[in-house]
């Protein structure tokens, strides 16, 4: 049974070693469902390394015009988790759209396991949006639902909002390794 799901014996233990166990592969159950998945869906959780050992994130929503979005949670761990049970309770540190269905084709990220979506990630959440000047300053912030930017008349409301943006699998890495938060940004760049 496994030879017909992997492709043969040398898949199989391809397969095994990919996952860092001598064990062979006698029952088909022994396989995750998820990493026989071929694309990433919603509530699929995925793992990439970073310099504090891995990093964590779910793939929320899919906007039709901006593709993924992904909530990175706010632990990292040094060793792998064999399921996403461990992160149930974690909030997330941030959200951002990520091509998470091309970083998991290229093998960038590792789909780990499939969690229920959080609740105020079901429909798509609101973010901040904001244009800097010369200097780097954001005079002017406006908020996203999905559909339409709204002016916003005090900054404070968007404080902790996670920013409107698409990242690459080098800048999503370098976000969650200098532990970037959406409020650290705020700071940085209000008037």
């Amino acid at each position: 049974m496994p030879d017909r799901l992997l492709g043969g014996g040398r898949q199989a233990i391809r397969f095994c070693k990919a996952l860092g166990t001598r064990k062979t592969v006698t029952k088909a159950s022994w396989i995750p469902r998820i990493l026989m998945m071929k694309t990433p869906k919603i509530g699929c959780v995925f793992e990439m390394p970073v310099n504090a050992g891995y990093a964590y994130g779910q793939y929320v929503f899919h906007h039709s015009e901006r593709g993924a979005l992904v909530g990175i949670y706010d632990s990292t761990f040094t060793s792998h988790l064999r399921s996403g049970v461990a992160l149930a309770g974690i909030p997330f540190r941030f959200v951002v759209h990520f091509p998470v269905r091309a970083a998991a084709r290229q093998g960038w990220i590792q789909l780990i396991d499939e969690l229920p979506v959080p609740r105020e990630y079901e429909s798509y959440p609101k973010l901040r949006n904001g244009f800097p000047d010369k200097n780097g300053k954001v005079h002017k912030w406006w908020i996203n639902d999905g559909n339409r930017d709204v002016p916003v008349s005090n900054a404070l409301d968007v404080k902790y909002l996670s920013e409107l943006r698409t990242v690459d699998i080098g800048y999503l890495e370098q976000l969650i390794n200098e532990g970037w938060i959406p409020e650290k940004e705020w700071l940085d760049t209000r008037p």
